[in-house]
């Protein structure tokens, strides 16, 4: 996990968090997964994995909840220039948008272990 964004305050304001830095990781199987972190804490997830439901994203591609205190999320993320919407699905009747993570912070992200690995 590392911090790839700091003090992403309109983020966090949106789910009700009062200040928080935008941390991330890729999953050994290279999902992006963000959350809203405080000192090293996670505080939220802002991503969720889209495996389960038989998805596959492009690499620099991450799923964000459309619904519950989440139903900005989207938005927000897009005004922040932090990512784009690139589609949007259904989890269970649950929105879920797919977004494009902007390359400033896609690069930023540490590499999953299957990447070192190859590397």
């Amino acid at each position: 996990m590392r911090t790839i964004h700091s003090d992403v305050s309109a983020v966090s304001r949106t789910l009700d968090i009062p200040r928080a830095d935008l941390a991330g990781t890729r999953t050994n199987r290279g999902e992006i997964m963000l959350y809203l972190a405080t000192g090293g804490d996670l505080l939220a997830a802002l991503t969720l994995s889209v495996k389960p439901l038989g998805l596959d994203l492009a690499p620099d591609q991450i799923a964000v909840r459309a619904y519950g205190d989440h139903r900005y999320l989207p938005r927000t993320l897009k005004a922040s220039g932090i990512a784009e919407p690139v589609n949007m699905l259904e989890n269970g009747g649950s929105p879920v948008v797919i977004m494009a993570l902007a390359p400033c912070l896609l690069g930023r992200l540490p590499a999953s272990a299957a990447e070192l690995a190859a590397a």
